[in-house]
């Protein structure tokens, strides 16, 4: 996704402290300039795992170094992040045309 960024969108991670975890990569981010291993992931409980389906709606962020490589992703798991990117994305263009609107409307009552 980015230049030097050693887990990808999707993939199942482990994080060093806490122990049998598995978490899945849904969002990399990196701090400028970017550099080996300053990379942030944004992670989550994976999808259909018992152990870790109290994860799910909790997001957490780590750094590149407190994680670990488990496995790539199905295809049914990323199919689920493809499906939350398009709403997420359906969702933003309706934010950016109402905001526009009023955005408009405030130009023209100057």
């Amino acid at each position: 996704m980015w230049k030097y960024n050693k887990y990808n969108i999707g993939e199942i991670v482990g994080n060093h402290e806490i122990e049998d975890s598995s978490f899945q990569v849904i969002d990399v981010s990196y701090n400028d300039p970017e550099k080996p291993g300053y990379y942030k992931y944004s992670c989550r409980g994976v999808p259909g795992d018992p152990d870790n389906e109290m994860f799910w709606n909790d997001i957490k962020i780590y750094e590149e170094d407190d994680l670990y490589f488990i496995c790539k992703p199905s295809y049914d798991q990323l199919e689920r992040l493809l499906q939350e990117a398009k709403e997420k994305y359906d969702h933003s263009v309706v934010l950016l045309t109402t905001i526009a609107k009023q955005m408009d409307h405030l130009k023209n009552q100057h």
